[in-house]
C-alpha cells in the first residue's frame, strides 16, 4: 500500500534541485560538484547558497519536530520510561549530539524546540496543544503578508519619538522588522532563534 502523505523535505530538496539545475552552465556544465560550482558564475553560486539554507532550516525544523516525538514516545518495553532512555541516552539533546555528530549544545537547542513545539498526548490518546504554538507557527515559512505590519511600523515610529531628539534609544532595524514593515512575508524564525 502507497502512502499519499507527502515527504517533508520533498518540497525542500524540490526546490534545491531547481536552483542548482537553473543554476548550471548550459555550455559546461562540468562533471563533478567542484567543476559545477567553479563553472557557475556568482548570482548563481550566491541562489545555491541561499537554497542551501533553505534546505538546511526545513531539515532542522522536522528534526526538532522528530526529536520531540522520540521524546514524548514511551520505552517499548515500558521499564526504561521514554524511548530515549530505552535507547540509552540520558536525554534528548544527547541522543540528537551524539547520533548527528553535533556539538552538545546544538543537539540541545533542537531538543529543546523539539520539546517546544510538539504536540503532548493526552489521557485518552487526543493530541493536546503544543506548549509554544506561536514558536511552532514561526518556524515555518509564511506565505502572505503578515497582518500586523501597519501597527508595528506605528510602534517604531511612536519608540522613535518617545526617545526624543538625543536618540537614547539603542534599538536597531533588522531586515525582519524591515520586511515586516514593508508588508513583504517575514523569514521563518530559525531553531536557534526558537531556543533563544
Amino acid at each position: 500500500m502507497t502512502s499519499t502523505a507527502p515527504n517533508p523535505l520533498a518540497a525542500a530538496a524540490a526546490g534545491f534541485d531547481a536552483v542548482w539545475q537553473g543554476a548550471l552552465d548550459a555550455i559546461r556544465p562540468g562533471s563533478g560538484v567542484a567543476e559545477q560550482l567553479e563553472n557557475m558564475n556568482d548570482e548563481a553560486v550566491l541562489r545555491v547558497l541561499d537554497e542551501l539554507g533553505a534546505v538546511q532550516h526545513a531539515v532542522e525544523v522536522l528534526a526538532a519536530r522528530v526529536v520531540g516525538a522520540v521524546a514524548l514516545r514511551p520505552s517499548p518495553s515500558g521499564r526504561d520510561g521514554t524511548l530515549v532512555r530505552a535507547a540509552g541516552y540520558a536525554n534528548p539533546g544527547v541522543m540528537v549530539s551524539e547520533r548527528w555528530r553535533v556539538a552538545r549544545a546544538r543537539g540541545a537547542a533542537i531538543a529543546e524546540v523539539g520539546a517546544a513545539i510538539t504536540q503532548p498526548r493526552g489521557l485518552l490518546g487526543e493530541l493536546e496543544a503544543c506548549p509554544f504554538p506561536a514558536v511552532a507557527a514561526a518556524l515555518e515559512p509564511a506565505s502572505e503578508p503578515r497582518d500586523d505590519a501597519e501597527p508595528i511600523r506605528d510602534l517604531d515610529a511612536t519608540t522613535a519619538q518617545a526617545d526624543g531628539p538625543s536618540g537614547s534609544s539603542s534599538s536597531a532595524t533588522t531586515d525582519g522588522d524591515a520586511s515586516a514593515a514593508l508588508g513583504s512575508p517575514s523569514a521563518p524564525l530559525s531553531v536557534d532563534g526558537a531556543a533563544v
